[in-house]
């Protein structure tokens, strides 16, 4: 883990996260897609099809995650971190 030792962790500042939350109603109310499979990644980019709304890739610190159901499931397309994601339009 690259922050332990940290300030983030020395300070406090490291905190678990709540996974992916999704809204259907235009962002008023929010609902988590679940436990993301990986309890350690953190999390740097998120990128959303633009053709296929249930379409999900991450960029961790644990590698690329694919979803394509919207977050409920994940599986990993590649090991190691990743910082960046999108899809080509």
């Amino acid at each position: 883990d690259t922050f332990s030792g940290s300030l983030v962790d020395n300070g406090g500042y490291r905190r678990n996260g709540f996974g992916v939350m999704k809204s259907t109603d235009g962002g008023i109310s929010w609902q988590s897609t679940g436990a993301f499979p990986m309890a350690n990644a953190r999390g740097y980019k998120l990128a959303q099809s633009p053709t296929n709304a249930n379409i999900l890739l991450a960029a961790t610190t644990q590698g690329l995650f694919r979803s394509g159901n919207g977050g409920a499931s994940w599986g990993l397309v590649e090991a190691g971190s990743c910082t960046d994601v999108a899809f080509q339009p």
